[in-house]
C-alpha cells in the first residue's frame, strides 16, 4: 500500500490503486470514494482534450480537470466529477437524459 503525507495535518493517508471507467489505473486516497464532490456537476471553462488537462468551474472556483474518454469537452459543457488525481478532477460528459449511466 502507498501513503501520502499531509504535512499540514502531520499524518499519513493510505492510497489505493483505482481503475477509471476508461481502464486507466491511478492512486487515490482511500477515503476518496466518500468525499462529497463525487457525482456532482461542474462546468468546463477551458477546453478539455481527450486524456489531457483543461479547466472546470466547480464549487465556486476553477480547477484543472481531465477526461479519460475520447471526447473533446468544450467551454460551458456540463460534466460530472467522478474522481480526483492529485489536484486534477476526473470528469465525464454529463447528459440530463441519463445516457452516461451504466
Amino acid at each position: 500500500m502507498r501513503y501520502i503525507h499531509l504535512s499540514n495535518f502531520s499524518k499519513l493517508l493510505p492510497l489505493v490503486k483505482t481503475k477509471s471507467k476508461a481502464g486507466n489505473t491511478f492512486w487515490q486516497s482511500a477515503s476518496c470514494k466518500s468525499i462529497d464532490y463525487l457525482e456532482q456537476l461542474a462546468i468546463v471553462s477551458t477546453t478539455i482534450q481527450p486524456y489531457q488537462t483543461g479547466r472546470i468551474y466547480f464549487q465556486s472556483s476553477w480547477w484543472p480537470a481531465a477526461c479519460e474518454q475520447n471526447v473533446v469537452l468544450l467551454p460551458d459543457t456540463k460534466v460530472r466529477v467522478i474522481g480526483m488525481r492529485n489536484i486534477t478532477y476526473i470528469v465525464e460528459p454529463f447528459s440530463s437524459t441519463g445516457d452516461n449511466q451504466n
